[in-house]
């Protein structure tokens, strides 16, 4: 029993080198990932935030319940944005807003911003077929698909988002007064 004891470890040793050699790499990835992130730290201009908030809007509009605004999906995009992508994704995404600020002009002959809600819903209801017809010619998706998910992403994962329009409950009863503890009992055994 003990000779094997000594076989595990001695293999156990033999892959040190291996383990630490990708150890390395990892290490390497995060600190150059670190000395990017330092390079790319930049923030949304007004222009572009005024663009996230009408998009998001648009998006999901306030119903009975807040909306993209009230959820506060655009700071948040505004914080993924400088916090989190690096400096490549964060030329693909002003690069987006400006194609889709683009695409308004061109098909209404005036700045999303400057359209009319009902305008500017035709205008997201054009770029979400666009959306659609690439995914069935499994073609690139546009811009638009990934500003939609982040803005669904961000609404979703929001307290008014799980909250009040999923009405997500955590446990079971907590819809009864005094939650799943303190209430009545469903049955007996």
């Amino acid at each position: 029993m003990q000779r094997r004891a000594l076989l595990r470890g001695l293999t156990g040793l033999a892959a040190l080198p291996a383990m630490l050699a990708g150890f390395d790499g990892w290490a390497g990835t995060i600190v150059a990932r670190g000395a990017h992130r330092e390079i790319a730290d930049r923030r949304l201009d007004g222009a572009e935030e005024r663009l996230v908030a009408a998009i998001a809007d648009g998006i999901v509009p306030a119903t009975s319940t807040p909306g993209a605004i009230g959820a506060g999906v655009p700071e948040f995009i505004a914080l993924l944005y400088a916090e989190w992508m690096l400096a490549d994704e964060q030329t693909t995404f002003t690069a987006g807003l400006r194609a889709l600020d683009a695409r308004a002009r061109t098909d209404t002959g005036s700045a999303f911003l400057d359209l009319s809600p009902a305008a500017q819903f035709a205008q997201l209801s054009a770029w979400d077929r666009e959306v659609a017809a690439a995914r069935l010619a499994r073609t690139p998706a546009p811009f638009f698909a990934r500003m939609r998910g982040l803005v669904l992403v961000a609404y979703y994962s929001s307290q008014v988002g799980y909250e009040q329009e999923l009405a997500v409950q955590f446990g079971g009863g907590g819809d009864r007064p005094g939650g799943p503890v303190f209430g009545a009992v469903p049955f007996k055994i």
